[in-house]
């Protein structure tokens, strides 16, 4: 029996995805481990926003050499290299945890370390997904891309908020690192060839791919999503904080999976709607969520209301991700999505170490002192909504959707951005 050459390569989509969407998954049981034994620690929400940069600048700061380097060892070769840094990262957690010498400033040196090692693998893993999906169905792959992501949030809260009281920190570590193995040997058997372009200049590559990402026109896109972004990672910041504060640890867990699904069914329906064309006027239509989201964390009271606000919030995101690759990955040819994805992420996501680290000071020292008993707020906001634990971080959030929401209008009547939904 003799399958059609499209059964073919969604087979080798197949074969690539599902480990990674596993990976992806697990790595989200270390981020959940080590972002409650941070906030345990510290009791500082400053200190864990840090753990979020730890894990974002150097990929933004390696941008240029990340794509260059792409583009050079072929999309196959340098997710090879990403999973074995990835591996060597886990393995030095596991060996600081079961040797009982983990400390705040050992985490964030070995996951800053990792984050150096591990920046090829956003956009080697989009342009080899270019590769391996067929063509016309880019953004149903851009979509199941981001199931990884909502299994992030799933699954890995709510295994990881039970499995962390049983086997700890090390035994939560040690599930990623078999997961780890197992993607990496996918990728070694994976059949398809990713050459890598030879000669040229680091430095001429990038002023190449900022010209290409010019004459396309994606740069409006991107500046959108900075604008965008800036305030939403507020979200991504002060949730795990917001839940400590008013419960514990395993309502975390099931707060984060119910908020999760969110975003699993956002995936779905960005896979289930997606379109070769119109990809900005769904993108902006998704952060109209996140907005409406944010404007309701006002009545974040109780761990059962944060998680319906999160999910609503999640399940936007995952279409704004999902649309926003999509129209990047038809824009671009193949043989330099390397460099140019690489230059994308650090342009998308350059705000969101930004967002993180003005959170947490902005929660620690204004807005939660505000709103507690006595405070310069509770006064005027209190009988609104409430003083003492968690009002300052909810108010911020407000602040952040208002703040966004005037971001999504301007983007509504940006005539040159809406112009990308026109084919290139």
């Amino acid at each position: 029996m003799t399958h059609s050459p499209r059964v073919q390569i969604w087979g080798r989509f197949a074969w690539l995805w599902a480990p990674q969407t596993l990976a992806i998954t697990c790595r989200g049981l270390t981020t959940f481990a080590l972002g409650v034994w941070v906030y345990e620690q510290t009791h500082s929400v400053t200190l864990f926003a840090l753990l979020e940069v730890c894990g974002l600048l150097p990929g933004i700061v390696m941008a240029p050499l990340v794509g260059w380097a792409v583009d050079r060892l072929g999309a196959r070769r340098a997710m090879i290299l990403a999973d074995a840094a990835a591996l060597a990262a886990v393995v030095a957690l596991e060996i600081a945890f079961v040797d009982g010498i983990a400390s705040p400033l050992l985490v964030y040196a070995i996951i800053t370390s990792g984050a150096f090692l591990t920046c090829l693998r956003w956009p080697a893993y989009t342009a080899l997904v270019t590769q391996v999906a067929p063509s016309a169905q880019l953004s149903r792959a851009a979509a199941l891309m981001q199931i990884a992501f909502a299994g992030q949030q799933v699954v890995a809260p709510a295994v990881a908020g039970v499995l962390i009281g049983v086997i700890g920190p090390g035994g939560v570590i040690a599930i990623d690192m078999a997961s780890t193995l197992v993607a990496l040997a996918s990728l070694l058997l994976l059949d398809v060839r990713t050459e890598g372009i030879r000669g040229g200049d680091v430095w001429e590559d990038v002023r190449r791919a900022w010209r290409l990402i010019g004459d396309r026109g994606l740069l409006r896109l991107a500046g959108y999503i900075v604008a965008s972004y800036l305030p939403g990672g507020l979200v991504v910041a002060l949730a795990t904080p917001l839940v400590l504060t008013i419960a514990g640890p395993t309502a975390l867990g099931l707060v984060l999976a119910s908020m999760g699904i969110g975003m699993l069914a956002g995936s779905i329906a960005a896979s289930a709607f997606a379109k070769p064309h119109g990809g900005v006027t769904r993108l902006l239509r998704y952060d109209g969520l996140l907005v409406a989201a944010m404007l309701c964390a006002g009545f974040a009271t109780s761990p059962v209301r944060v998680a319906i606000i999160g999910a609503v919030f999640l399940f936007g995101l995952a279409g704004i991700i999902a649309e926003e690759q999509a129209v990047w990955q038809m824009r671009i040819p193949a043989e330099a999505q390397g460099r140019v994805f690489a230059l994308r992420h650090a342009l998308t996501w350059a705000s969101l170490p930004v967002s993180y680290a003005i959170a947490g000071p902005l929660a620690d020292h204004v807005f939660v002192p505000a709103m507690s008993a006595g405070g310069a707020l509770a006064g005027w906001l209190g009988p609104i909504m409430g003083t003492g634990p968690g009002r300052g971080i909810e108010l911020l959030l407000i602040c952040g959707g208002l703040a966004k929401g005037m971001v999504v209008l301007s983007g509504a009547r940006d005539r040159k951005l809406r112009r990308l939904d026109v084919p290139a």
